[in-house]
């Protein structure tokens, strides 16, 4: 009957380890998991800022070509203009 109580102790120790060592990997596995998660929120966030950040800039870009294209139009105009005046005295033998 003694050999029986021991047998039965050693079973009830050997479970009472395995059953810490679970409650361990659990609680690590826990921190992990809670690490993870705000690693995540933090990703998430970096990356909605830069969501933001370039919508603005493509908004940016879209009023400056608004800007921008009159002027185009204009230069182009300018430099036909200017072209035409500088051919005009090689046309003629101005310069010659």
């Amino acid at each position: 009957m003694l050999g029986g109580v021991a047998v039965v102790k050693a079973d009830l120790e050997d479970h009472s380890n395995e059953l810490k060592m679970a409650e361990d990997n659990a609680k690590k596995a826990m921190a992990d998991a809670a690490k993870l998660s705000e690693e995540l929120r933090h990703e998430q966030d970096h990356s909605s800022s830069i969501e933001k950040l370039r919508r603005q800039l493509e908004s940016q870009v879209k009023e400056l070509q608004v800007r921008l294209s009159p002027v185009s139009c204009r230069h182009g105009t300018m430099t036909i203009s200017v072209r035409g005046k500088l051919n005009a005295p090689l046309q003629s033998g101005w310069f010659l």
